[in-house]
Formats: structure tokens, sequence, C-alpha cells
């Protein structure tokens, strides 16, 4: 799996965080445990997991998506 493939499927799985509007640090904790998770199943490496950096920017509430039907 690539970073830009489990950016997608983590925004995908955890929409909420943009229609709330969180902050960077709970946006934060939950791609952690997103990315925990992918490489205990063994969907990305350890060197993946030790090197991907969180896809949101510091310091803002992330953007709400742009929805597309």
């Amino acid at each position: 799996m690539t970073y830009r493939e489990a950016v997608k499927i983590f925004k995908t799985t955890y929409r909420d965080l943009w229609e709330e509007q969180v902050d960077y640090w709970t946006a934060q904790e939950c791609w952690a445990n997103f990315t925990d998770i992918l490489c205990k199943d063994g969907t990305i490496t350890q060197k993946q997991y030790d090197n991907w950096e969180t896809p949101f920017p510091y310091g803002k509430r992330l953007p709400k998506p742009k929805l597309v039907y």
C-alpha cells in the first residue's frame, strides 16, 4: 500500500473528522491508530509506519471535504 492510498482510505473511513472539523491532535491520534493497525496486520511495512507523517497541517482545523454525488 502506498502513502497516497492510505490517506485516501483514512479520509473515507474517518469522514466524521472533517464533518466535525476536529483539531490537529485528534486527527493525529486517529492517523497514528490507523497506521498502527495497517502495520500490525501486515498491510504496510514497519519502515512505512515509522516514516509516514500525518497528512494534516499542524495548528489548523481540518477543512470540510468536497462532497461528490
